[in-house]
Parts: structure tokens; C-alpha cells; sequence
């Protein structure tokens, strides 16, 4: 065991040094000295680590606080991408279909509309970072109330694009003859000379000829609403009513094969070519009309389609039909 250590007091007089003897109390109080001095400096150490470095707990703070304003930029980016795209593509998109649609564009001012007040981030005030976080919850409500309106402007597209569908359908396009059974046009829209009388009548469709018997399709989708042999010179008559103001006639047919009340789709096959009723000989009289009005159904099919692509389309309505 180590010996306590010792300590000397040099003597000028006699030139030498005698060991300093220590009472009891006088070793106490050096030693509570040391204890106190100890116990200064090592406080003093804290303070000085606390002021210039930082608590554990405020240093575990600034970490998080710092990842926290990491994970804010991030998401702030992100937002501000995401709404770019927003803007560029299905904004833009959807301004463009309207147009086709005939829908009017929706402007910035109803796109922008509906973000709310600011007294609903009120509660954010005595929040650490209040101003990011209002910052952050007002760009957060803006997408969400732009990817609302962009919601119901694509539902009032679906459903525009739905009934244009139908519409397109339902138009009378295509000639009620194949291209490849049709021999000649005797007769356009117009005033021509009438074949019995010879004297200029107005001719309220086309005459297309073929041979007896040639397939006479549906132009367009609709129901048949006239089914029989005509009073009027139209001898065995179809009209179709395709909606939307619109409506057709194929008269002198040899037969008829459908029935009045029938839903038809376009390139069905409805009637035989004949010379029934008023007529010099085979053929069809075909007929459009718009709100009860004859209207020249040249504007209503292609006259430079093949004889192939004819019977393509009619292929392709038949096989979406079955």
C-alpha cells in the first residue's frame, strides 16, 4: 500500500527543509478544497460544453430538426413537380379535347378557385416552423382542389366523348349501296326532269342502280320507324330515325327485311334493290334528312372509297356488332 504522501517547508534561516506536519482538521478542509475546486472546473467544463457545443438532448433536437427541413424540401419539390405536370400535360390535354368536344376551356381563375381561407392554418401559428408548414398545407390544399376540378372536367369529357360517340354512330356515313354494286348514280339532289311527267321537279335524294336484288344497308345507327309499301311512289320504303335530328329513306325496294319499331346498327343489312312504286327500273332512292328537311346526301359518305375498304368498314361493323 503506497505511503501518504508527504510535504516540506523550506527553512531560510536554517537553510533546509522540515516536513510539515498536518492536523486532523487542516487535512479535512485541503481536502473539501480540492472537492470544491474539482467540482468548479468541472461545472465550469459543462457550462462551457452547453453554451458552445450543445446539450445531448438539443444536440439530438438539431438533428432531427435538420432532417426534418431536409424532408420539407423534398416534399416541397416533389409538390411543385407534381404540379407542373398538373399544368402541362393534363390541363393542357384537357383544354385540347374541349376544343374537339366543342366544350368551352376552363379558365385559370376556376382551376385556382376553391383553396380556402387563411384562417384554417391558424392552428399552425405555434407550431415550430409555422411558416414552412402553411407554406407546405397551402400548396398541398391547391393540388388537391385543382385535382378535383381536373376529376369532374375529365367525368364531362367521358360523358361529352360518349354521347359524340353515339352521335358519330348514328350519322348516316357510308352509301346504303356497296361500292362495287353500284352500276351508275341516274339522279342527284336537285331539281332534275322528271322521268314521267318532263317537268323540272325537285329530286330530294340519290338514285343509285344496281341489279335486282343487291344488298341495301343501314347508313347509320337508329330505329326503323317506317316499314312498308308507300302511297307516295316510294313502293317498298324504309326510314330509319338515327336521333340527333337526323333520319333516312330507301325506297323501291324488291324486299324489305326488317320491321318497323327495330333498333338497326350501321352496314346491317335491311332491304333488297327493286323498281317498286314509282320507278323506271332498278334502283335505290336514298334520302337524308335533318330536322324533317331533305338535305343532299353526297355531304353524308365518301364517294373516293374502294370497293375493298367498303366492304371493310362493313366487316368491321359487323364483327364489332357480333
Amino acid at each position: 500500500m503506497a505511503s501518504r504522501r508527504k510535504r516540506y517547508h523550506f527553512n531560510p534561516q536554517e537553510l533546509s527543509f522540515n516536513e510539515v506536519k498536518l492536523t486532523s482538521g487542516e487535512r479535512v478542509k485541503n481536502a473539501l478544497a480540492f472537492v470544491f475546486i474539482a467540482s468548479l472546473a468541472a461545472l465550469v467544463i459543462i457550462v462551457a460544453t452547453n453554451v458552445l457545443i450543445g446539450s445531448p438532448k438539443e444536440i439530438l433536437l438539431t438533428h432531427r430538426s435538420k432532417r426534418l427541413i431536409s424532408r420539407y424540401d423534398t416534399i416541397k419539390t416533389k409538390l411543385n413537380l407534381f404540379q407542373k405536370v398538373l399544368v402541362k400535360e393534363h390541363f393542357e390535354d384537357d383544354n385540347y379535347y374541349r376544343t374537339i368536344l366543342g366544350l368551352d376551356s376552363l379558365p385559370n381563375t376556376i382551376r385556382d378557385a376553391g383553396t380556402g381561407g387563411s384562417e384554417k392554418y391558424e392552428g399552425f401559428g405555434m407550431l415550430p416552423y409555422s411558416e414552412e408548414i402553411i407554406k407546405l398545407s397551402k400548396k398541398v390544399d391547391a393540388i388537391k382542389s385543382q385535382l378535383k376540378i381536373q376529376e369532374e372536367s375529365y367525368k364531362v369529357l367521358e360523358e361529352k366523348t360518349a354521347e359524340q360517340m353515339k352521335k358519330l354512330a348514328c350519322i348516316p356515313a357510308i352509301t346504303p349501296v356497296a361500292v362495287n354494286d353500284i352500276e351508275w348514280i341516274s339522279s342527284y339532289f336537285g331539281v332534275r326532269i322528271d322521268p314521267f311527267t318532263f317537268l323540272k321537279r325537285r329530286h330530294e335524294g340519290i338514285d343509285f342502280v344496281g341489279k335486282k336484288g343487291t344488298k341495301i344497308y343501314a347508313t347509320g345507327d337508329g330505329v326503323v320507324t317506317l316499314s312498308r309499301y308507300s302511297r307516295k311512289g316510294y313502293g317498298n320504303e324504309i326510314v330509319i330515325d338515327h336521333g340527333f335530328g337526323y333520319s333516312s329513306r330507301y325506297g323501291h325496294l324488291q324486299k324489305i327485311l326488317v320491321n318497323q319499331g327495330q333498333q338497326v346498327k350501321r352496314g346491317q343489312l335491311i332491304g333488297l334493290m327493286g323498281s317498286t312504286g314509282r320507278s323506271t327500273g332498278t334502283h335505290l332512292h336514298y334520302e337524308v334528312m335533318y330536322n324533317g328537311n331533305p338535305i343532299d346526301p353526297i355531304y353524308y359518305y365518301s364517294d373516293d372509297l374502294s370497293g375493298k375498304e367498303y366492304k371493310m368498314i362493313i366487316k368491321l361493323i359487323q364483327d364489332k356488332q357480333n
